[in-house]
């Protein structure tokens, strides 16, 4: 009768064998990220309830590829000269989960002469597209998250989950037995005619509008 110790060894020795063969399957053939969309009529009711003049315009393209995806981006005016987009964005690997990396193959998206700030809400970027002043940042969402903002990768990751980091865990993680990290934001992004209309007054204010519905309801399930 084999002994319970060398019993523990095999169970361990195989689990280990088979994440490693589904580490290197995912290298070889990695399977590329997916993101569900927004709902653009919950996130326009949440924000004329808010006196947020929303009225929606044109989309904006979804993208997919091997190393990120994004969702159909909504657009909004919201009157006065500001224009406020949203999308949601993953990135399939931990080192590229940064706002400008999920951005950076969408125009009407991509901030131009980026410079990070803060303020008591969270990170942001200011930039432009086009010739329009800009402000963006990306909030952390998916189960368990508790709704943190971030624009680099750094920033990011510090309001998600560390990695596991026993092979136990890892293990789990690989065999679909503990939830797998999903580097995932919801991208919002306010354009605007007159800088002005930037300040973190009125920018605190419109992501504490956007924060509940991205979070929870802002997307179709």
């Amino acid at each position: 009768m084999t002994p319970p110790s060398d019993r523990r060894r095999l169970v361990l020795s195989s689990l280990a064998a088979l994440a490693t063969v589904l580490a290197v399957q995912s290298l070889v053939w990695p399977r590329r990220p997916s993101v569900a969309p927004l709902n653009a009529s919950a996130i326009g009711r949440q924000l004329t309830s808010h006196a947020f003049a929303a009225s929606r315009q044109q989309d904006l393209p979804a993208q997919r590829s091997q190393e990120r995806a994004r969702s159909v981006g909504l657009v909004f005016s919201l009157g006065q000269g500001q224009t406020l987009r949203l999308a949601r964005g993953v990135a399939r690997e931990r080192d590229d989960f940064a706002l400008a990396f999920l951005t950076s193959d969408a125009p009407a998206l991509k901030l131009l002469g980026r410079s990070i700030t803060s303020d008591p809400t969270g990170p942001s970027a200011r930039g432009r597209i086009g010739t329009a002043a800009t402000r963006q940042t990306c909030l952390v969402i998916g189960p368990g998250q508790s709704g943190g903002f971030g624009v680099t990768n750094e920033e990011l990751l510090a309001v998600i989950d560390p990695l596991p980091r026993d092979l136990r865990q890892r293990v789990e993680s690989l065999l679909g037995l503990r939830l797998a990290r999903a580097y995932e934001c919801a991208v919002i992004s306010l354009s605007a005619s007159d800088p002005a209309m930037l300040t973190d007054p009125h920018w605190s204010r419109l992501l504490q509008v956007l924060r509940p519905v991205l979070a929870s309801g802002g997307a179709n399930r």
